[in-house]
């Protein structure tokens, strides 16, 4: 199970992404068949399919990566399939959407910090879609490819299978978090350009665009489904936060 990988750092090259995530893994994956490890499942990411999308997301898309991450987890993918073609070792690919949890990196925790230090936040008016997926849901659904024959040689696509807009995603975490952040609505075409000055508007750009799965394959061929919401998801997350868990 390789869940390692160069994420949620800018100052990162395309060169530091395929040293790590091309590379390492290649090497990884060799290593795991060399040694008659069964299957190799690989953490990769929705980025793959895309950056956005008006219709959802399936595992059969032809992959478009736009950034220099995403790329590098295609290139990954490539290589183990690769591996895993010449050797008696299958693959898992799972690619999932923005991870939330207790103390996660990037976005969520950027949203969660907000949350916690501002009292008003301007993200009340995104009307977009997007899927999530909840580091207890994600377990859940890894713990199922480990053994599951259908999971062999397979790629799916997973998430809590509740597409919501950013702005209820973000009331969510205040209720959650039981904070008093209002949350109220500013024009984007007021909200951008604020945004630009203080070089934040890649950054919002990235959570507010539209980006959903469509998780057919996953219940089919798995029998599985997300054992929590997303309001259960983000409630126990706040839990092991506030206790430190």
């Amino acid at each position: 199970m390789h869940l390692a990988g160069a994420a949620h750092k800018p100052e990162l090259t395309e060169s530091d992404y395929l040293k790590v995530n091309v590379e390492l893994t290649k090497y990884l994956a060799r290593k795991a068949a060399m040694l008659g490890c069964k299957r190799f499942i690989q953490l990769s990411s929705i980025g793959v399919n895309g950056s956005s999308s008006s219709t959802p997301f399936t595992a059969s898309d032809i992959p478009a990566p736009k950034e220099s991450y995403s790329r590098s987890k295609y290139l990954a993918e490539q290589e183990i399939q690769a591996i895993c073609a010449s050797s008696d070792m299958e693959y898992v690919i799972i690619r999932p959407p923005l991870i939330y949890g207790p103390f996660a990196p990037g976005n969520f925790q950027k949203l969660v910090r907000l949350v916690k230090k501002t009292p008003i936040i301007p993200m009340g008016g995104i009307d977009n879609q997007r899927s999530f997926v909840s580091i207890y849901n994600l377990i859940s659904f890894i713990e199922v490819t480990i053994e599951h024959p259908n999971a062999a040689n397979e790629v799916f696509l997973v998430s809590d299978e509740q597409d919501i807009s950013t702005s209820d995603f973000v009331n969510k975490i205040i209720s959650s978090y039981k904070q008093r952040t209002l949350l109220i609505s500013l024009p984007w075409s007021i909200l951008r350009p604020a945004l630009k000055l203080i070089g934040k508007e890649k950054a919002l750009e990235k959570i507010t665009s539209n980006v959903t799965i469509e998780m057919n394959k996953s219940i089919s061929l798995l029998d599985w489904k997300p054992p929590l919401t997303i309001e259960e998801s983000l409630e126990k997350s706040a839990f092991h936060e506030s206790n430190k868990i």
